[in-house]
C-alpha cells in the first residue's frame, strides 16, 4: 500500500531562468531516453517508458530502438517473439507496447471505463456480451488445438461459426477479448503478430489495488515524460481526472514541481537535476532522436520539434524501412517561457 510523502519546499539557487518551450522540450526527450546514453536493453527501454504507442508497428520497432544505443530491428522483433515486450490496446482504444507484468493492471484500470464509451458502437455493429464470450471460446479452442493463429485465420474461424467479421466488427470484438486479457498479439509472422492465449503468453502478472495503480503508473509516466502536467496523464490514459487528483497525492513527493508559464509540471528529481547540471542536446554535438510516439504522450507536443541534429547510433534507425511522420501541431504552452519559472520539490 503507498502513502503520501509529506511535502517539503526545495528551493536551491537553480537556474530556472533559462527554462524556455525548447529547453522543456530537451528535459522531456532526455526523460524519455532520447538524449543521453539510454536504456540498456530494449525491454529495459520499453519498461522504461511504461507504454509507448505503436498503432504503425515499424514506426514502433524504431521508437525502441532508437532509445538502446546499438540494438538494431532483430532485437526490437526478438523481445516481440518471446514475450519480453508485449503489444496490446492497455487504453484509449490503441495499440501500445508493455512489459508483459504490466498488461493485466493497466487492463484492469480502463477496460471498464473504455468498455462503457463504446457501447454505442458496439451497438451499431450488433456485438452483444454473449457474441464476446462465443467469440473468446472458439479463439480459445482453436489455439489450444493448433497454436498462435494470424488476425485473417481468427477471423474466418469467427465466420465459420456465425460471428461476421466485416464493417470494422471484427477488429471490435477482437480488441474486446485482448482489452478483457483472454487474448494478447505474441510473436510475429512477417510484419504481423499472431494471436495467442494471455494466461499462456504472460503467465505471471502484478496484482494492484486501482489507487494503488494508478499511483503507479503516474509516477512512471512523469518519471519517463515529464516535465508534465497532471492533467497530461489524465488525457494520455484517458483515467477520470478526479480519479487521477486523488492518486497523484501518493507519489507527489518523489517529483519535482516546475511552475512554468502558469502552469504546474512535474519530472523527476533526476530530470530536474539538469537544471541545474546542463540540460543535454544543448550543444551543437547533441545526440538525440524523436519520433512521434514520444511526443504525443502529453499535451506539449510541439516542443519535442525544435531539436538539434540527431547523431545517436541505433540500428533500429537505419534497418526500418518507414519512419514516423512529424506533423506540426499547434499548442497553447508554447510560447509562455516569457515567464518566470519557479521549481518546488514535494517530499
Amino acid at each position: 500500500m503507498l502513502t503520501p510523502y509529506r511535502a517539503r519546499s526545495y528551493d536551491e539557487g537553480m537556474a530556472v531562468d533559462r527554462v524556455s518551450p525548447k529547453v522543456m522540450g530537451r528535459l522531456r526527450l532526455a526523460s524519455q531516453g532520447l538524449l543521453g546514453p539510454g536504456p540498456g536493453s530494449v525491454e529495459g527501454a520499453v519498461r522504461w517508458m511504461t507504454a509507448t504507442q505503436a498503432q504503425d508497428l515499424q514506426a514502433a520497432l524504431w521508437a525502441i530502438g532508437i532509445r538502446v544505443p546499438g540494438a538494431g530491428l532483430t532485437d526490437v522483433r526478438a523481445a516481440l517473439d518471446n514475450g519480453r515486450v508485449v503489444r496490446s490496446w492497455p487504453m484509449r482504444g490503441t495499440l501500445h507496447l508493455v512489459a508483459p507484468e504490466d498488461l493485466r493492471w493497466m487492463l484492469d484500470l480502463t477496460t471498464e471505463r473504455l468498455s462503457r464509451i463504446m457501447a454505442g458502437r458496439h451497438r451499431e455493429l450488433d456485438i452483444t456480451w454473449a457474441d464476446i464470450e462465443k467469440c473468446r471460446d472458439i479463439a480459445l479452442e482453436r489455439i489450444a488445438a493448433g497454436g498462435p493463429v494470424s488476425r485473417t485465420e481468427l477471423f474466418e474461424v469467427f465466420e465459420a461459426a456465425g460471428q461476421p467479421t466485416t464493417g470494422q466488427r471484427g477488429i471490435h470484438i477482437l480488441g474486446t477479448l485482448c482489452r478483457h486479457a483472454w487474448l494478447v498479439q505474441g510473436p510475429l509472422a512477417g510484419n504481423q503478430q499472431l494471436l495467442v492465449a494471455f494466461d499462456d503468453w504472460i503467465p505471471l502478472s502484478r496484482g494492484l489495488e486501482r489507487q494503488e495503480a494508478i499511483a503507479e503508473f503516474m509516477l512512471r509516466y512523469f518519471r519517463s515524460h515529464g516535465p508534465a502536467t497532471v492533467r497530461d496523464f489524465a488525457w494520455w490514459t484517458q483515467i477520470p481526472l478526479a480519479d487521477v487528483r486523488a492518486a497523484f497525492e501518493l507519489v507527489s513527493g518523489q517529483l519535482v514541481e516546475l511552475e512554468f508559464g502558469g502552469v504546474q509540471y512535474w519530472m523527476s528529481p533526476e530530470t530536474a537535476s539538469m537544471l541545474d547540471d546542463g540540460v543535454p542536446g544543448s550543444g551543437p554535438s547533441s545526440s538525440c532522436r524523436a519520433s512521434t510516439s514520444s511526443c504525443w504522450a502529453t499535451r506539449t507536443a510541439a516542443w519535442c520539434w525544435p531539436l538539434s541534429t540527431p547523431t545517436r547510433s541505433s540500428r533500429a534507425a537505419t534497418e526500418c524501412s518507414r519512419r514516423p511522420s512529424w506533423p506540426g501541431r499547434g499548442d497553447r504552452h508554447v510560447g509562455a517561457g516569457r515567464n518566470q519559472p519557479q521549481r518546488r520539490r514535494r517530499a
